[in-house]
């Protein structure tokens, strides 16, 4: 457990060779100011060059890919071939930022051909660095360390002594990681030294972090906050809010090893506001899920299950497979812990899937990086073929010699062998008729032992079995109860214009809801969006079903806004929180329209959905920024006259339809997709668009399983 939470530190400290990454956005508006020029020569590609190193470290990847490959269009119109190499440079950087360390080492040894041709030395040696962190990253330590060393030897030979002293942390980092800590130690002793005759103060953080790591995993506690508490003190004074979130990780992941949870929470969460800040999108998952750990341990259970849930779906997004893994993993053992067998399964076996998965890429990765790594060594020993030709000849009447000799030598040894053997086989074949009756008795043993096993698991089987009947029966029940309160669509209103209603629960009960209500001459129409879904979601919607009959039964006319005013007063009545309990948790988006049968007057309102209104033209009504529920910033509700035309519409919904993952590549429907879709259909018949939604909803989702409760409501006025 200790070396997981610590181990976060290797990553850190691979990264030392990279310039502190502050007051960097002043210094991007003023490269960005050299760039109108517009003129194609050697000062463009350098400007575009120091353009692109300066996005990619502030993790603007996408940006700075754009300027790194214009670079590479200019320099190559110009033939300007250092500039062209420290453009591939740049662009490895970002895709090894990026976990792309294939891309990263191609384009790497594409820089490093270029710098040999013009005796860059400099530039050599930092490509030799990158390639021995792509290795490094992928777990091929020889590689790795055997390319920091070429890259330590060119820094010492022409005195560039911040490259030196980024070499040997990066040394140190792998003997950190083989578990060879004297020398780790060493290393990273070296690096200090020379980071503090040079003064470069993020160089001294990162060592000192890493000799507090070398401490924990030695055992010696009572050096590590030392050593983590003085790295943290220096990136503040620095202004490293990434150096500073690291280190409060470091520290938290100290105090949980202790089986100190308070303080544990404390810094975790101190990290998780800052990587959320700076959106570090690769590092608020894995702090999410300690964070939850540290609550599984506190044998708080649902605040566990939360944050489990917050980092699968950021992971989920992002793509981050090994972090999905290790969440499963934590969710199955927890629901085992609840009792919840099925779940616990279903959990158990994603997490085996993951895995694989991790196992079947970490492979076909390190056969790509083998492959690619010959290659380059194939080009570079091709101009020494011929004199290696040359070598083989001389030697190759000496070896000749040496084989005739050898061959008898091992013809004889071999003979020797071979009696020996024949000699040991008559021996184990006298004592094995000794021991083959004790081995029949062990085989009964085990099969007798076998059979008590199956009968137990077969009880077991049966208890699970009862207890999965129960929950599904009672949550059946629930599911009855919530259909009851929904009105079918065809009971809606009698008045109500042509409309139709698309619901798909993803469980049996669902959090999404519809509601609708005629009085007077006003119409009321919502969609609704509870948190969670499943067992959890279905009771919120029941309860907000009930608190919106409850809210309009009077004989008061009320708009939209006034009504979800209403409704979040009785949801935060509801569910009273104790203190330091997590608020955001209960409550609803809403998206309620009011229409006048009469004047066909519209009037809307909503909590973080919008609404939709086409007549020919896509118009989108902004929701407030707010959920029916508890708010750090609460205001009153916006109450929105609608325009509409004849034939106009309108279009209330959940998040599910566009958050769905399907498609070819696996990802979210989105948004603007779920537009374009609305806009193709709007003139077909209410009916038909139900059909269309359902039918593209399916084909985009394919294999994959439903992700949320999907809810779309479509009125033409």
């Amino acid at each position: 457990m200790k070396k997981e939470i610590k181990h976060i530190l290797f990553l850190f400290g691979i990264v030392l060779f990279v310039n502190p990454i502050f007051a960097q956005n002043h210094a991007i508006d003023s490269i960005k100011q050299v760039l109108n020029t517009g003129k194609e020569d050697t000062n463009e590609v350098n400007t575009l060059n120091k353009l692109s190193s300066q996005l990619w470290q502030v993790n603007k990847y996408d940006t700075s890919l754009i300027y790194a490959n214009k670079a590479v269009e200019y320099a190559e119109k110009l033939n300007y071939k250092k500039g062209l190499a420290e453009a591939l440079s740049n662009i490895a950087d970002i895709y090894r930022e990026q976990g792309n360390n294939l891309k990263s080492l191609d384009y790497s040894f594409k820089s490093l051909a270029i710098n040999q041709e013009i005796n860059n030395k400099k530039d050599i040696a930092q490509d030799y660095k990158a390639m021995g962190l792509c290795y490094m990253e992928q777990g091929d330590y020889s590689k790795g360390v055997g390319y920091f060393f070429k890259s330590l030897a060119i820094d010492q030979e022409i005195g560039n002594k911040d490259g030196v002293g980024s070499n040997l942390c990066n040394i140190g980092n792998i003997y950190l990681d083989q578990g060879n800590y004297p020398e780790a130690l060493e290393y990273f002793s070296k690096s200090m030294a020379i980071e503090q005759e040079i003064g470069n103060q993020q160089g001294i953080a990162i060592n000192l972090s890493n000799i507090g790591d070398v401490n924990f995993r030695e055992g010696k506690y009572s050096e590590v906050l030392k050593y983590d508490f003085k790295s943290l003190e220096i990136e503040e004074k620095i202004g490293n809010k990434y150096g500073v979130a690291h280190s409060l990780s470091n520290i938290g992941g100290f105090y949980f090893s202790e089986a100190d949870y308070s303080n544990a929470l404390e810094y975790n969460f101190k990290a998780l506001a800052l990587y959320k800040e700076i959106q570090h999108q690769q590092d608020i998952a894995p702090i999410l899920l300690s964070i939850g750990d540290i609550y599984t341990y506190q044998k708080n259970l649902k605040k566990a299950a939360t944050y489990y849930d917050s980092a699968l779906l950021i992971s989920m997004n992002n793509g981050y497979k090994e972090t999905i893994r290790d969440i499963y993993d934590r969710i199955a053992k927890l629901d085992g812990t609840k009792g919840n067998y099925k779940a616990e399964l279903e959990d158990y076996k994603k997490f085996v899937l993951y895995s694989d998965s991790l196992v079947n890429e970490d492979n076909t990765k390190k056969a790509l990086l083998a492959a690619m790594t010959y290659e380059f060594a194939q080009k570079q020993m091709a101009g020494k073929a011929e004199q290696d030709k040359k070598d083989a000849l001389a030697k190759q009447e000496s070896k000749r010699q040496k084989v005739i000799r050898d061959s008898f030598m091992g013809g004889f040894i071999l003979m020797l062998a071979l009696a020996f053997f024949i000699y040991l086989g008559y021996r184990q074949k006298q004592k094995a008729n000794v021991t083959i009756t004790h081995q029949k008795e062990l085989v009964e043993k085990q099969k007798e032992e076998v059979e008590r096993q199956k009968n137990i698991i077969e009880h077991h089987k049966e208890l699970v079995e009862e207890k999965n009947k129960d929950i599904t029966d009672s949550i059946n029940y629930a599911r009855r109860i919530q259909r009851a309160l929904l009105k079918e669509e065809k009971h809606v209103s009698k008045h109500l214009p042509e409309h139709f209603i698309l619901f798909k629960p993803k469980d049996i009960v669902s959090g999404d809801f519809y509601w609708a209500v005629e009085k007077e001459e006003y119409f009321y129409f919502a969609a609704a969006d509870c948190t969670g879904h499943g067992v959890p979601g279905g009771f919120m919607s029941m309860l907000g079903l009930a608190f919106l009959n409850e809210i309009t039964k009077g004989a008061a006319i009320l708009t939209p806004a006034e009504i979800l005013d209403e409704l979040r007063n009785k949801i935060l009545t509801e569910f009273k929180h104790k203190e330091g309990e997590d608020q955001s948790k209960d409550g609803m988006d809403i998206s309620l329209m009011r229409m006048n049968l009469k004047t066909s007057e519209i009037q809307w309102s909503g909590a973080n959905n919008p609404l939709y209104v086409i007549d020919g033209v896509m118009k989108e009504t902004p929701a407030d920024k707010q959920p029916i529920g508890y708010f750090p910033l609460m205001k009153p509700f916006t109450n929105h006259f609608v325009k509409t035309e004849k034939g106009s519409v309108l279009y209330l919904f959940s998040d599910g339809y566009a958050d769905q993952f399907g498609g070819p590549k696996g990802k979210k429907f989105k948004q603007s997709q779920f537009k374009e879709l609305l806009l193709s259909i709007h003139k077909k018949g209410m009916n038909e668009q139900k059909d269309i939604l359902d039918k593209a909803l399916k084909d985009w989702m394919g294999k994959l399983e439903q992700v949320d409760d999907i809810l779309v409501i479509g009125i033409r006025v």
